[in-house]
């Protein structure tokens, strides 16, 4: 995409968790087709940022985020998120007792066959 003021491009690495405190990460969902990412705290929770136009971060809503944002919505579960991955426009976790969960567009029936291809979100 095109470069602006507002999301520059940056050549170099730089400190992407800097914000998150005593957070301790340890592992990252990300896919080629995927413009978002989601990072899993040693702790069992989640962090997202990235596009959102079909609620894939799992926030409740669809505002890109420009960094990581916990997903409160995880915590009530009751169970440590152990892991993630990421489609284009989708988000799927998978939590130590085995449930999945999932968020995102529901194109071809990715987040369960309950939700329509419009692009709803649920987790």
């Amino acid at each position: 995409g095109m470069q602006t003021d507002e999301a520059p491009n940056l050549m170099g690495p730089h400190r992407l968790f800097a914000g998150l405190g005593a957070a301790k990460i340890s592992f990252i969902a990300s896919h080629c087709t995927s413009a978002h990412c989601i990072a899993l705290a040693q702790s069992g929770g989640a962090y997202a940022w990235g596009r959102n136009e079909s609620g894939q971060l799992g926030l409740g809503d669809t505002a890109t985020r420009p960094g990581p944002v916990p997903i409160d919505s995880l915590l009530g579960s009751g169970s440590t998120v152990v892991s993630a991955a990421t489609g284009k426009a989708h988000t799927l976790f998978l939590l130590e007792g085995g449930e999945v969960h999932a968020c995102g567009a529901s194109k071809q029936g990715c987040v369960g066959s309950k939700f329509n291809t419009r692009a709803e979100f649920e987790i």
